[in-house]
């Protein structure tokens, strides 16, 4: 029997333990505002360092993200061992092409070139943002205009500020999706962006590259991410339309609503393909291969 004025034992502890639980976060609390009010509080010889790697030239790197790429609630790997094990995407119920494309454009390379495929050589699935070429002497590509400057700037919203139209005459673009039309660079013998009328545009660019033009941004790119399911995120990703990387605009050239873009073939000389291999390992054997191609 408990004497009167005391706690029972259990109360007791639960006191002591709620009291220890308040300390501590009130502890917590006031270093994470010390942290953030002095940020060098806390760094000594084993404190923690964080390092953003750009993944442009790693495809190592590449190939370990879009394995774990969460596609219909599946990692991509799964999808590739899969398929590789059933002998196309089709057998295995699987549909990743898409998917994978929508990934890769989000880091906006100068190329790549995904593929899977199984021990016999055999390809099961390629994505690959390789330009159709077209024109009399294939020096154009085919592009995909921008529906929404239509009306507005047809010249510019079909093949892109300091490009020009030219004849299908293989009918190259036609044969792919309907609506692309064949364009090529207009440029100056000094590789400067001219207009329809061979004016010159201006220059945009970013510390390394200043060969840029302004242009309206291919918004029909969409990043689907599940995060768990049945959670998703769904991002419309700005980015400079096929054949052209994305620049930062450093000098604030471009008018809202438009970036900075500067064209493949401009200092491709400086690019080369890196490659790494990912095998597609089941109960022990080797069904295959993910291979992941990126160009820098």
């Amino acid at each position: 029997m408990n004497r009167k004025g005391q706690f029972p034992e259990e109360i007791g502890w639960t006191l002591i333990v709620l009291l220890v639980v308040v300390i501590f976060s009130v502890t917590f609390l006031i270093y994470s505002l010390l942290i953030v009010r002095f940020p060098g509080i806390g760094k000594g010889p084993i404190s923690e360092s964080i390092e953003f790697i750009h993944m442009s030239n790693r495809p190592n790197i590449v190939a370990e993200t879009l394995s774990s790429y969460l596609i219909d609630d599946r990692q991509v790997l799964e999808h590739a061992i899969e398929s590789a094990h059933a002998g196309s995407l089709a057998n295995a119920s699987s549909d990743i092409e898409k998917g994978v494309e929508y990934y890769m454009n989000y880091y906006d390379y100068v190329s790549y070139y995904i593929n899977i495929r199984n021990t016999d050589g055999n390809e099961i699935m390629s994505a690959s943002n390789k330009l159709t070429t077209c024109g009399e002497n294939n020096d154009g590509f085919c592009s995909s205009p921008v529906l929404k400057y239509l009306n507005s700037d047809p010249l510019g919203a079909i093949c892109g500020k300091g490009r020009i139209k030219i004849d299908d005459v293989d009918n190259a673009c036609k044969n792919l999706i309907t609506g692309k039309y064949c364009c090529k660079d207009n440029k100056d013998s000094t590789g400067h962006y001219l207009d329809q009328n061979n004016n010159p545009l201006p220059s945009c660019g970013d510390d390394t590259r200043y060969d840029g033009v302004c242009d309206y941004p291919d918004k029909g790119r969409v990043f689907v991410h599940t995060i768990n399911f049945p959670f998703f995120m769904i991002v419309t990703i700005d980015l400079c339309r096929e054949g052209r990387l994305t620049l930062n605009d450093r000098d604030n050239v471009c008018s809202s609503g438009m970036l900075c873009c500067a064209s493949v073939s401009s200092g491709s000389e400086k690019f080369y393909d890196v490659k790494t291999e990912v095998p597609l390992l089941y109960k022990g054997g080797k069904l295959g291969w993910l291979e992941v191609i990126v160009g820098v």
